[in-house]
């Protein structure tokens, strides 16, 4: 019996030393597959961090790409700059008599020869305007005589063409006129377009468009039913200027079909309303409801009609902006202060223009207003339902001087306001005011490009 004890104990005992070495076996593939993971995880850290370095040299590599580009972009633009404003003196001093051009100096920056200019103007000097190649030069050094020898030749441009933004001919306001042509002995060109009633119009019935001084412009409801020109005048480095070139547009400018129709169904209905416009200076929302005997501007946050304007043949008065094409001025009359409406788009604030020609021509056909007037025909900056001639085209210079001061643009100077009023005097010659008109308005345009 002890024995058979002893013999239980010792298998009891073998039992258990079996289960401990199997527990360690287990406890060792456990360790091994431990250390197999960590070698595993220190693999992928290694290579994380190589990537990580890789990826800062990288950074590093590419800021320095972007430093270095950022200071040749600055260089080129120090460049253009300095380029421009050379280009823009020579151009201003071509327009001084020759012998204020004589008297300047020929580094004279560009503000400095506007000022020349504009001072010029002012006390009734003539504006260099010669066209042909025996008009007086100015003042220049000894040339040798080689130079002495050297054929003169005249400035002149050819294949004068206007193009619209399709590459076909320009039929509808909204699209973007662009001028090409081929300069022959110079390299600058003075550009004025001008617009008039019909293709059949004498030259003295175009007037200028104020502003509009450079190879492209964009057509707004403005010039619906008008025929646009353009005229180049070459000028040679010494200021000769060569012969005058003009091209037209072949028809009148009409409007697109989609928005007649849009016009004719808010004439239908009576009534019709622009929302999402701001009001200048504090970017007010408000929506414009136009209706059948006035327009009326509602501020969307309080609901109230800030501004209702009823229509009359003198007015209310609106001017559409070539510089700022999403702007829109109204006042009730010429005289009157005007507010600014900024549209979403150039197009939405000609529709807008549009609109309201249409209601207000309505209007004062059917007698909702005195008395008066004219027949209204394209918005202008005349009231809607005026006439034309020198007495509009008086006020609308008028007018473009007060709503540039009210739309918190820089005044003209006193010697371009005292041209202006001397040019508005002029009655008994309507083609000298169209000339003077003409100068007062590239001066304007010059000086607030060049501020």
């Amino acid at each position: 019996a002890a024995l058979e004890a002893e013999v239980a104990e010792l298998r009891q005992a073998l039992d258990e030393s079996n289960a401990a070495r199997a527990a360690a076996e287990v406890a060792a593939g456990d360790v091994e597959a431990a250390a197999d993971e960590a070698e595993t995880r220190l693999e992928e850290t290694e290579a994380e961090l190589a990537h990580s370095r890789a990826t800062e040299q990288a950074q590093a590599d590419l800021l320095a790409e972007v430093e270095a580009a950022r200071a040749l972009a600055e260089d080129r633009a120090n460049h253009a700059e300095v380029d421009a404003e050379a280009e823009w003196s020579r151009r201003l001093r071509n327009l001084l008599p020759p012998s204020t051009r004589a008297a300047l100096d020929r580094d004279a920056p560009a503000t400095e020869v506007l000022d020349v200019l504009v001072q010029a103007l002012s006390a009734n000097a003539t504006i260099h305007q010669s066209t042909s190649a025996a008009a007086t030069a100015p003042a220049a050094p000894e040339a040798s005589a080689d130079e002495a020898a050297a054929p003169v030749t005249t400035p002149k441009i050819t294949s004068l063409q206007l193009f619209a933004e399709d590459k076909g001919p320009v039929r509808h306001h909204g699209t973007k006129l662009t001028a090409s042509g081929k300069l022959v002995g110079c390299t600058l060109c003075a550009f004025q377009w001008y617009r008039a009633a019909s293709a059949a119009a004498p030259d003295a019935a175009f007037e200028p468009i104020p502003g509009a001084c450079f190879p492209e412009m964009f057509a707004n409801a403005e010039d619906v039913g008008c025929v646009l020109r353009l005229e180049a005048t070459p000028t040679a480095e010494n200021g000769t200027l060569g012969e005058k070139v003009t091209v037209d547009t072949e028809a009148p400018l009409t409007t697109p079909p989609s928005v007649e129709t849009a016009v004719a169904d808010a004439l239908t209905r009576g009534h019709t309303a622009f929302e999402n416009l701001r009001l200048l200076p504090d970017g007010r929302e408000v929506t414009l409801n136009i209706a059948d005997n006035h327009l009326a501007l509602r501020e969307v946050a309080t609901g109230r009609a800030n501004v209702t304007l009823p229509y009359s043949p003198h007015g209310p008065f609106m001017e559409l902006d070539r510089q700022k094409p999403q702007e829109l001025l109204l006042s009730e009359s010429s005289a009157s202060a005007s507010i600014t409406l900024v549209c979403a788009s150039g197009a939405e604030r000609d529709f807008i223009a549009l609109t309201l020609a249409a209601f207000h021509q309505r209007a004062v056909a059917a007698g909702a207003g005195a008395s008066g007037g004219g027949a209204a025909g394209a918005p202008q900056m005349t009231p809607l339902a005026g006439g034309g001639g020198a007495g509009a085209e008086r006020a609308r210079a008028g007018a473009y001087t007060k709503t540039r001061s009210n739309t918190g643009s820089r005044k003209p100077s006193a010697a371009v306001k005292t041209a202006a009023a001397a040019a508005a005097a002029a009655d008994g010659d309507s083609g000298n005011w169209r000339k003077m008109k003409s100068r007062v308005s590239l001066l304007i345009s010059t000086r607030q490009r060049q501020r």
